[in-house]
């Protein structure tokens, strides 16, 4: 028999039933939805405060948030793809200058591949230059936690601002930290240029590291900083800079602390810095102090890496930061600040910890070891160099060489005026090194001639000879019209659609060294006119052991030199027509 249900179990049934209808309806609603992922940090989306900063993950989100800052004005954080976007949701509004924001590294960010720091200012197919956070009239004004991450391969170059680095101008609230930024390449025609900041007003920069390129011809170029000014503080931070200037105020922390209040403030640093510097304020962590506006504690600097061609360190004559060797800067015992740790099996610069040990963390701290008492700008008397990093995998190579040396494993030896070039490399990045070495015996002799290695060789040779007068050639001094010195030829030269000028093209401008041409020859060389020999004119000079091949010579011109006033020739062939 069918139960026949009271009014109260029908009652029941129904709502249960219903309730069960009504969850499905929500749940089937719920898979419609786009599901939108929470970025950061949590289940909560970001709003920009300490303690649930917005992301930086990718190179795309760093290059927006300098667009963003530098245009002016507000602009927006979205939420459902980490991107940063000129209209958006008011609960996800960025202030001006991204003011009192907070930004966070989420990972290490690679802007450019390969090895940006060695580039040398050659633009490789598919970097893409960088533009620098904040710019005058549109500071950067909120907080850039990196997190320990590392930002690399950045390249700028020229861009003639005043104020240029990863972050290019800041004020007041910013705060810049935990920062690295690695294997990179700054160069800059205007003012204020640093590793980290460009030009600082106010605000704060803490545990940061900067290694790479830094190159400029204005003022005030720092490792970290180039210009801070009005309280800015900088603390816990080292930089590995390859700084090159033809400008004034250099350091390898800061290059000029202006005036403003209140006074700024420098403490636990240190500079491994190379400085190559032409005039004074230059100093191996301050290069201009003039103003008295900033209380320094505890910075160091390797005085074996800087050269001043002569003069002493700024901040060293006035008292502001002390000078070590490199093998007192590698033992670590002369930090006091705890942020600082060793690489595993010792003899490198300290780092900074909680930075993860990796190849842009070993390549900023190894150090290359000059004899006690030498310099990069007085390597008279040195005989070897010790190359670091032994333990961590680092290889050495010698990119280039002028002169008498050579390279065994981790010790460079020179016995003779030389100009080397080493890099120390992991995969593919790299530290370079240029060092130069003023001793006898002197290039430019029989017994170590300079070497003429291709027709670039030969055509800066040329050029220099018609100068007139004094000259460089390969890093080194030649005296006017190349008097007295020697000049090897290494390989067969091909001169095919070259449009050559003739070496010694001017009559009151001949050359009088010797050159020798190596039992090689000079090949497929055309005359441009009548005139014109490979030598147009030379006096008293020496032209041996050179074969000018396959030159097509008519009308009974010269091949080799066209008039010759003294000196001699020997062992030397003409071919294809003319005569020697």
């Amino acid at each position: 028999m069918e139960k026949i249900l009271t009014a109260f179990e029908k009652g029941h049934r129904g709502c249960s039933a219903l309730r069960w209808n009504i969850m499905a309806l929500l749940l089937a609603m719920l898979l419609l939805v786009p599901a939108v992922s929470s970025p950061v940090f949590g289940q909560s989306s970001p709003d920009g405060t300490p303690s649930n900063p917005y992301p930086i993950r990718t190179k795309a989100q760093l290059r927006t948030l300098a667009e963003r800052v530098n245009a002016g004005g507000d602009f927006y954080f979205d939420p459902a793809d980490s991107t940063y976007k000129t209209t958006g949701d008011a609960r996800y509004r960025i202030p001006n200058g991204a003011d009192q924001t907070c930004f966070k590294l989420v990972s290490d960010i690679k802007v450019n591949e390969g090895d940006v720091a060695s580039c040398d200012g050659v633009k490789a197919t598919g970097w893409t230059d960088w533009t620098p956070i904040g710019i005058n009239g549109h500071r950067f004004n909120g907080t850039f936690d990196g997190d320990f991450h590392i930002v690399s391969g950045v390249f700028l170059k020229n861009n003639g601002n005043n104020g240029t680095g990863l972050f290019g101008a800041t004020q007041n609230y910013a705060v810049i930290k935990n920062l690295g930024v690695a294997n990179s390449y700054i160069a800059n025609t205007g003012d204020n240029t640093g590793g980290i900041i460009g030009d600082a007003l106010r605000g704060q920069v803490e545990k940061c590291f900067f290694s790479g390129t830094i190159v400029t011809s204005g003022n005030a170029t720092g490792g970290i900083i180039g210009t801070m000014q009005s309280g800015t503080v900088v603390t816990s931070c080292f930089s590995r800079a390859f700084v090159t200037t033809t400008g004034s105020q250099v350091g390898g922390i800061v290059g000029k602390i202006g005036g403003g209040t209140p006074s700024c403030s420098i403490n636990n640093v240190y500079s491994s810095s190379i400085i190559n510097a032409l005039y004074a304020f230059t100093g191996g962590v301050v290069g201009d102090n003039t103003h008295n506006n900033a209380s320094l504690a505890n910075c160091f600097f390797d005085k074996q890496m800087v050269n001043l061609r002569g003069y002493a360190p700024y901040d060293q004559s006035e008292g502001i930061a002390t000078a070590l060797e490199t093998s007192n800067m590698t033992t670590g015992s002369w930090i006091p600040d705890t942020g600082f740790g060793n690489v595993t099996g010792g003899g490198y610069y300290p780092y900074i910890e909680g930075f993860s040990m990796n190849n842009s963390i070993v390549l900023s701290v190894v150090p290359l070891m000059l004899p006690s008492g030498a310099t990069l700008s007085d390597l008279s008397s040195v005989n070897t160099v010790t190359l670091g990093g032994t333990s961590q995998n680092v290889t050495w190579t010698e990119t280039e060489r002028v002169g008498i040396g050579r390279l065994d494993g981790n010790t460079l030896h020179v016995t003779g005026q030389a100009y080397v070039v080493l890099k120390a490399a992991i995969g593919s990045q790299s530290w370079v090194y240029s060092l130069r070495f003023d001793k006898q015996p002197l290039l430019g002799t029989e017994q170590n001639p300079f070497t003429i290695d291709n027709l670039t060789d030969l055509s800066n040779f040329r050029d220099g000879i018609n100068l007139g007068i004094g000259f460089t050639y390969k890093h080194f001094a030649v005296p006017a019209f190349g008097d007295n010195t020697v000049f090897l030829q290494t390989h067969n030269i091909n001169m095919m659609d070259a449009q050559w000028v003739s070496i010694g093209h001017y009559n009151e401008k001949p050359f009088k060294g010797v050159y020798d041409g190596g039992n090689l020859a000079v090949k497929y060389w055309r005359p441009n006119d009548q005139n014109t020999a490979l030598f147009r004119y030379t006096e008293n000079a020496t032209v041996k052991n050179l074969t000018v091949d396959s030159i097509r010579i008519t009308e009974n011109r010269a091949s080799l030199i066209y008039s010759m006033r003294g000196g001699t020739v020997d062992n030397c062939h003409s071919t294809g027509g003319g005569s020697v």
